[in-house]
């Protein structure tokens, strides 16, 4: 699933007032999502297994800290104990949830193989996302996650099969090192608030007088809200934090928040430097003891849903929809003179993006590109178009993305996507007349 709807679906399993039943289906940002399972642990841990209509995939979303609701279990136990003893105590529940979910995934199997399964989680849910898709070899992405790099001796820092996305002044996050790779974004109030803390964009690391502390209460806890990567936050960051403004904000001011960001990780370690001290040997002790060996490296990905075509690769001349893709990426390049912009890997990123939301859409041909004024969309951005057929006949075929979540998705992860796409489609009729029954909505009477 693309960033918008693992973000919708990373604040939906936080929601208790009205928590969604098992078997229950609902409709986000155009998906047809199905609850699958509900989880609820004694250790606290809370997770939802969700199921897309459109892609038949599976996404496992593990709540994340909940302070109102369970203070003492996330708080105390899990987050506490993460600072201090480099131990998640929701950790093993997260990991039987993910069990089921890769169970039921290979029970509920297309003829070509099991069910395609991620995870996804904000907070200490985006810590166990980090743990159980590099235990279980998983796709992941995390909002403003608790990093599980050194929880243990044996999750390590880096990778690509997990994306992390972090706001620049959100503390948790900044405070320890992750699994995967980590995308921040900078809003206009995060800078203001560096700067008013003492924080120079430069290179000094001890010459300028810095407060970190003073950046927590200028932004307060709401850089850590999950909220902050929705469209329709009501933050004033101008739509979801994961824009291109807010990436290329980041870039603009890179020297002043790695400070910022880095002073948060000396605060941590200080108060974690005991379990620094003997976590390798503790660790190591408890794995002799227990028969197995470290994990040192993350799982080799795993190979779910149906085996894509040999290249998904849609730059490939050999690809089918090569040319497709071509007018796509010439379409995107127009876009780019427009703007008086060279086109760069943003460009490629969109390109596919926008190839992916044409094929499945059913668009063969790319007759224009284009995208809306700036002002057409001030939540979300302006928004990327590809048209078959004429601008002003009515039964032209169409597609949109907002340009924000058109650069920040993985080129790879837009022609799989693609891919699977076809793959869906290419299903028998029946099958998909099954699935289709399956998730209509029902008449009450």
């Amino acid at each position: 699933m693309d960033t918008t709807i693992n973000s919708r679906l990373a604040v939906d399993v936080y929601e208790a007032a009205k928590p969604r039943q098992e078997e229950e289906w609902f409709d986000l940002d155009g998906h047809r999502i199905k609850v699958v399972r509900r989880f609820d642990d004694e250790s606290g841990y809370q997770g939802v297994l969700y199921e897309s209509l459109q892609t038949g995939e599976l996404i496992l979303a593990h709540r994340g800290t909940e302070f109102d609701k369970q203070l003492v279990k996330d708080g105390l136990i899990a987050d506490g104990g993460m600072v201090m003893f480099g131990a998640n105590s929701q950790a093993k529940a997260a990991m039987n949830a993910t069990e089921f979910a890769l169970e039921y995934a290979k029970n509920n199997a297309e003829a070509c193989g099991a069910m395609p399964l991620s995870v996804v989680g904000h907070s200490l849910g985006g810590t166990l996302a980090q743990i159980t898709a590099y235990r279980y070899g998983l796709r992941g992405e995390t909002f403003n996650a608790y990093g599980a790099a050194g929880l243990t001796a044996d999750l390590h820092e880096g990778g690509s099969q997990i994306i992390n996305h972090v706001r620049a002044t959100d503390f948790v996050s900044a405070a320890s090192r992750h699994v995967g790779e980590v995308r921040v974004y900078a809003a206009q109030k995060d800078i203001q608030a560096l700067e008013l803390a003492g924080y120079a964009n430069d290179d000094r690391r001890f010459t300028d007088l810095r407060n970190p502390l003073a950046v927590v209460a200028g932004v307060g806890v709401e850089a850590h809200y999950s909220r902050n990567f929705l469209a329709d936050n009501d933050l004033g960051i101008g739509g979801s934090i994961t824009g291109a403004e807010n990436a290329a904000r980041y870039e603009q001011y890179k020297p002043m928040i790695d400070k910022y960001r880095a002073d948060v990780a000396t605060l941590h370690n200080t108060l974690a430097l005991p379990r620094n001290v003997v976590d390798g040997v503790v660790d190591r002790a408890r794995n002799v003891f227990a028969g197995r060996d470290m994990q040192e490296q993350p799982a080799a990905l795993r190979q779910t849903g149906c085996a894509l075509p040999a290249s998904v690769d849609a730059r490939d001349p050999a690809h089918p929809d090569h040319g497709l893709y071509v007018q796509i990426q010439q379409g995107m390049r127009a876009v780019d003179a427009i703007l008086d912009r060279v086109p760069d890997a943003a460009t490629d990123r969109a390109s596919a993006r926008l190839f992916a939301e044409a094929k499945a859409g059913g668009i063969t041909r790319a007759d224009h590109v284009l995208m809306s004024p700036g002002g057409a969309a001030p939540v979300a951005g302006p928004n990327l178009f590809v048209v078959q057929g004429a601008l002003n006949d009515p039964a032209h075929l169409r597609v949109q993305v907002s340009s924000s979540e058109a650069v920040a998705t993985a080129v790879e992860q837009s022609f799989e996507r693609a891919a699977l796409f076809e793959k869906r489609q290419a299903a028998s009729p029946s099958q998909q007349m099954q699935q289709q029954e399956q998730g209509a909505p029902r008449l009450s009477m």
